[in-house]
């Protein structure tokens, strides 16, 4: 992939995504989730990479509680627009950003973290040997008792399958079973991205870790592309809302779900 792809959209990815209700409300279960992480360390600062940091979002929500972070992404754009929002938090003293791709993490090598954390999706643009490829590199990365969290584009979404499915997109409805990948389309660029199930994700990483927990996220709230469409209807918006929390708690839903957390432990030897 281009390290440019991402940058045209550097800009309005926010109120494209970050800021819209379901990008919020999704976000915000991701966050459920590594708060209770957070809390667990005992008042420990954690050293925390962070790949495809994005816009900067999860890195001030984890700086502003007190941990380091490495915030790092292939796009120049989305990692300048990172480091203006650490600079106006006054968070420079926390949060370093580097323009890095995945398939560069061996770059790294001199450096140890507590935890691994990729969100929405950006380990889908990587094939399976390339994903293979970082499951061999993350254990040389981490502390002992390290973990990666990651957030996944599942290969079966209900809501996504139902949608073009009721426009009579019969190719669409089932495009993330797709073993070669699809290309999607992101603003003036082409993307090509892959979609893992819980259980074929989590058997790249077997050799040097355990799966501790999945965690369900947007099962009932649908994908980012829906946001007109519910932002429309406030009573669907509320439902979807009240809904998610109540299933996100069961782990086998993360196999139907817009994406699903992953928690992955290093497996002590």
């Amino acid at each position: 992939m281009s390290t440019a792809a991402f940058d045209p959209v550097a800009a309005g990815y926010d109120q494209e995504f970050s800021h819209t209700a379901i990008g919020y409300l999704q976000r915000k279960e991701v966050w459920k989730y590594v708060e209770q992480v957070l809390e667990a360390a005992e008042n420990k600062v954690l050293n925390i990479l962070e790949l495809n940091c994005g816009t900067g979002e999860d890195a001030l929500f984890l700086a502003k509680r007190g941990h380091q972070v490495l915030a790092t992404d292939i796009s120049s754009g989305m990692v300048g627009v990172t480091a203006k929002k650490i600079k106006k938090a006054g968070l420079e003293a926390l949060v370093n950003t580097k323009t890095l791709r995945i398939q560069q993490l061996q770059q790294l090598s001199n450096q140890k973290f507590d935890l691994i954390f990729s969100n929405f999706g950006g380990l889908n643009c990587l094939s399976a040997d390339e994903l293979a490829t970082m499951a061999s590199t993350l254990p040389t990365l981490l502390n002992p008792n390290g973990r990666l969290i990651a957030v996944v584009m599942s290969s079966f979404c209900v809501w996504e399958t139902i949608y073009f499915l009721a426009k009579a997109d019969i190719k669409n409805a089932f495009r993330r079973r797709d073993k070669e990948g699809v290309v999607a389309n992101l603003g003036a660029s082409d993307i090509h991205t892959w979609y893992y199930s819980p259980s074929t994700f989590t058997a790249f990483f077997k050799t040097s870790f355990y799966r501790a927990a999945i965690k369900p996220i947007g099962i009932a709230v649908p994908p980012s592309y829906l946001n007109p469409f519910v932002i429309k209807r406030g009573w669907l918006l509320r439902g979807v809302k009240t809904w998610e929390q109540r299933l996100n708690q069961y782990q086998g839903l993360g196999a139907w779900s817009d994406h699903y957390l992953i928690d992955l432990k290093l497996t002590q030897h």
